[in-house]
């Protein structure tokens, strides 16, 4: 796996930025986009619509000039913490329990309006999202995901912009595009996503303004339009993605879980969402049985009791041992599970929760949305009559089978299919994602030699060739960037700043590997920034070594003759006589 970190240069100023990692209690810098605001791609800044256009773009019936949320004000991220989520056995309601929703789009998505997404799980069970990367996306309905039939929200908030740092936003599914905007005071913005679908905003200029902006999402988001006959252990293959990663926990529970549920790899999608939606959606408001192993997935998934949050925890975490990519989404009154289906997308799936009061805000006398489409899955009494079935059609309508997408043909040495947008490619020869860790690494251009990363390796026992002693696979993990003056934590990066590095080497056991050679290094795109050291340049930065445990610390000297732009920080290893070259990023 392979991990880097972006620096931006601006006249003396030096902000790092970091990529995905497995999430800890430590704070790490924020997370803007890979951009400074003023280099974005065309079609990402665009002017904000006039009050007319935005009407228009909105229906009449979906925007109001008077309606206002609360005063509470959205804020960009002061300091990057790995967005995690570790989930409580707490599945019975308290006595005279209430949620609270503060709605923010008309037409309304009460309960679903979307403030944060995981897709990824790690070894200690905790939820993140699998690369937080913020990848801009375009303004317009030109960026319209298909040709299906589409559905429009218009959004209302309070906020508060930064060029720099990413302000988190609501939004209303797991594939939408923005259609339009309109701040006042005026102030030009632009949107991003990270790999779970969190939605983000960033402006020229830090301000506070009221942000009006249009979503549009496919039918398909909220309710599937087909759901393939495919075996699910092909369904990740006939999306053109990897796989989920399923920690160590997770691996060891599933097949109990698995013959729980009375599902396998081998069933086909749509018989598993059926059959597993239906025991969800079942579930009651109880106290959570002991852990049988100890594992708070295994109990919540065999138990039958919880609150939706526990439903979609472990209703998530069941597909994903399944190989099916799935998403943990909520807000602050309710949560549910996004599916990405072959030939519909992601897709929303709710399971229900406590049987307890909403109490909605914000709502502005919006209409309740309502999809077109009725719910295909099973309805057992335990659900039908939630907060979260408002609106929703009693009974089940007929659902298309969709055929199995016909394969690909295959190029000589090409994958089946290409991975959708910001799905991650591993690099031969370059390690795997740990258990609930980032993605794994993207391929660069192979550079013939011994520190080769991205060339394959060699079968054993190949014609004509001597069987080789065969190397562990190295993920090498960078975790935390920081700078350092005068021993102390500094509050920012400017050239001449001293860095710290942190991390872990890992062998394809996920065991640590000790006295390992790392190296740090600096790159502007893509290449490697030489450094004078005394009679030659080099690349190199700077070296340390991992301890007994795996971990490595390097301090590293950012070069004083830094030209102002945008750089990469990265580290590597040329491995040793067990272990694969490796590098971050």
């Amino acid at each position: 796996m392979m991990r880097r970190g972006v620096v931006l240069v601006a006249a003396m100023a030096l902000p790092l930025l970091s990529t995905a990692q497995e999430p800890s209690a430590r704070l790490h810098r924020n997370l803007p986009a890979s951009y400074p605001f003023e280099a974005l791609p065309r079609g990402v800044v665009v002017p904000p619509m006039n009050r007319d256009d935005l009407r228009q773009a909105s229906a009449d019936t979906s925007w109001r000039e008077s309606r206002r949320p609360g005063d509470e004000i959205l804020r960009p991220r002061e300091a990057w913490t790995s967005a995690t989520r570790e989930l409580d056995a707490n599945t019975r309601s308290p006595a005279g329990a209430r949620l609270s929703y503060r709605e923010v789009f008309a037409p309304s998505v009460s309960p679903f309006k979307r403030t944060q997404a995981f897709d990824a799980v790690d070894s200690r069970g905790r939820l993140f999202v699998r690369n937080p990367l913020l990848r801009p996306l375009s303004v317009g309905p030109g960026a319209a995901r298909g040709e299906g039939r589409t559905q429009r929200f218009t959004g209302d908030v309070n906020l508060e912009v930064s060029p720099e740092r990413p302000t988190p936003l609501p939004s209303v599914a797991g594939e939408s595009v923005v259609v339009g905007y309109r701040t006042t005071p005026q102030v030009s913005v632009a949107f991003f996503q990270d790999s779970a679908g969190n939605l983000f905003v960033r402006g020229e200029r830090v301000a506070t303004v009221r942000l009006t902006w249009v979503l549009e999402a496919p039918e398909g988001s909220f309710v599937p339009t087909a759901i393939p006959a495919v075996p699910v252990e092909q369904v990740a293959t006939r999306l053109g993605v990897a796989a989920p990663t399923a920690p160590a926990f997770l691996r060891a529970d599933a097949p109990a879980v698995l013959r729980h549920f009375e599902v396998g790899p081998e069933r086909s999608l749509d018989v598993v969402l059926d059959r597993l939606t239906a025991r969800f959606r079942a579930f009651r408001d109880a106290d959570l049985p002991a852990p049988p192993s100890g594992s708070l997935f295994r109990a919540l998934a065999t138990g039958g009791v919880g609150a939706c949050r526990h439903r979609a925890y472990a209703f998530a975490l069941t597909l994903m041992a399944l190989g099916v990519p799935a998403r943990f989404v909520g807000n602050e009154a309710h949560a549910w599970v996004e599916v990405q289906i072959p030939g519909n997308g992601w897709t929303r799936i709710d399971l229900g929760g406590w049987d307890v009061p909403l109490q909605e805000q914000g709502h502005g006398g919006a209409e309740p949305f309502v999809p077109e489409r009725a719910d295909p899955f099973p309805r057992p009494p335990e659900y039908a009559n939630g907060y979260s079935t408002r609106g929703a059609s009693p009974s089940p309508g007929p659902r298309a089978a969709a055929p199995a997408p016909e394969p690909v043909a295959e190029a000589p040495g090409e994958p089946a299919a290409s991975p959708s947008p910001g799905a991650r490619v591993a690099a031969s020869g370059a390690a795997p994602s740990r258990p609930g860790g980032p993605p794994e690494a993207t391929a660069s251009a192979a550079v013939p030699g011994a520190d080769d990363l991205s060339a394959p390796a060699r079968p054993r026992g190949a014609p004509g060739e001597t069987e080789a002693p065969t190397r562990s696979r190295t993920t090498l993990r960078l975790e935390e960037v920081s700078p350092v003056a005068g021993g102390a934590p500094s509050a920012g990066f400017v050239r001449g700043t001293l860095v710290r590095c942190v991390g872990e080497a890992l062998d394809d056991e996920l065991r640590p590997i000790a006295d390992l050679s790392v190296q740090v290094e600096l790159l502007r795109d893509g290449v490697a920034v030489q450094v004078d050291r005394g009679a030659r340049r080099s690349g190199n930065l700077g070296s340390t070594a991992t301890g007994p445990d795996g971990r490595f610390e390097a301090r590293v000297l950012l070069p004083v003759e830094l030209g102002a732009g945008s750089y990469e920080l990265r580290v590597r290893t040329p491995g040793d006589a067990r272990h694969l070259p490796a590098r971050s990023e």
